[in-house]
């Protein structure tokens, strides 16, 4: 089973970005420009909410979603 771990977009370490750029490079599913690290972090920018859900399994990701919480706190 694997391991989730959240963090805020803006929080992300080199390793995680390279993660995050890696896990775009391997598949198609991350081919949308809203997966873009850019773009990303001019979300973030306006956004600071904006977290990012990695899945990793042996310690590594196999996927992510960015998302924000909802005003209710879900």
């Amino acid at each position: 089973m694997g391991r989730f771990v959240v963090t805020g977009w803006s929080d992300l370490d080199a390793q995680a970005r390279r993660a995050w750029i890696g896990l775009r490079a391997e598949s198609d599913a991350y081919a949308s420009p809203f997966y873009d690290p850019a773009y990303l972090d001019a979300l973030a920018e306006v956004r600071p909410d904006l977290e990012v859900l990695f899945v990793q399994e042996g310690g590594r990701s196999v996927a992510a979603l960015p998302f924000q919480r909802d005003g209710f706190g879900g």
